[in-house]
């Protein structure tokens, strides 16, 4: 287990004035039996709703299938992943939505001519997006970031962050600018929220 709580103060000589605090916290458990081993794990900020009893059941039914092993060749099977696995690919998916890439070439989501804005990526309704406010997960509202990287620069400190519907419905809906590529490529500054939500299925997986 593990909890920690960031105090960020963003300020400036021209008058700017931002401060967040973030608790977070996460429960990491890991199981073993016979052959077989088990890991699950979800994250919360005050440790005030952690489902032990679901976690726990979770790694018995994982350690009860892993005890019927079969002998498959190898080959392209379908595979199930459960949702921090698929939380993690989303997370990286969006990690990889820059805009500048894009425009330039560099990343998936370049196009002949622009971008993948508005092409259809799954014909399952699904929907990933960021947001700030979001209940349990909420993040810092404002940018406060030391170095500029992709698609993020120091001059974008204090910017306010939105949600950002980054695939909707199965379409590519939004890529990620600084201000100075936004105005560069005629696009919307777009900021991501620290967190990441998907829908679309029977339940949300939260990242």
């Amino acid at each position: 287990a593990r909890h920690e709580r960031q105090t960020t103060f963003l300020a400036s000589s021209t008058g700017l004035r931002r401060r967040f605090t973030q608790p977070t916290g996460q429960v990491e458990i890991n199981a073993k039996r016979g052959v077989g081993s088990a890991w699950a794990c979800v994250c919360t900020p005050e440790f005030v709703d952690v489902p032990t009893e679901s976690l726990l059941r979770q790694l018995s039914e994982r350690l009860t299938a892993a005890q019927n092993q079969i002998e498959l060749p190898a080959g392209r099977y379908e595979t199930l992943l459960p949702p921090s696995a698929t939380g993690d690919l989303m997370q990286y998916l969006v990690w990889t939505m820059g805009g500048r890439g894009a425009h330039e070439g560099r990343n998936a989501f370049a196009a002949p001519g622009g971008t993948r804005i508005g092409e259809r990526l799954s014909e399952l309704p699904v929907t990933v997006y960021s947001d700030p406010s979001y209940p349990g997960l909420e993040s810092s509202p404002f940018v406060a970031t030391p170095i500029s990287r992709e698609s993020l620069s120091v001059f974008d400190n204090g910017v306010g962050i939105e949600r950002v519907d980054w695939v909707r419905d199965g379409v590519i809906n939004a890529l990620s600018y600084s201000r100075a590529d936004a105005a560069e490529f005629d696009a919307a500054p777009t900021v991501g929220a620290d967190n990441l939500i998907m829908t679309g299925g029977g339940s949300e997986a939260l990242e």
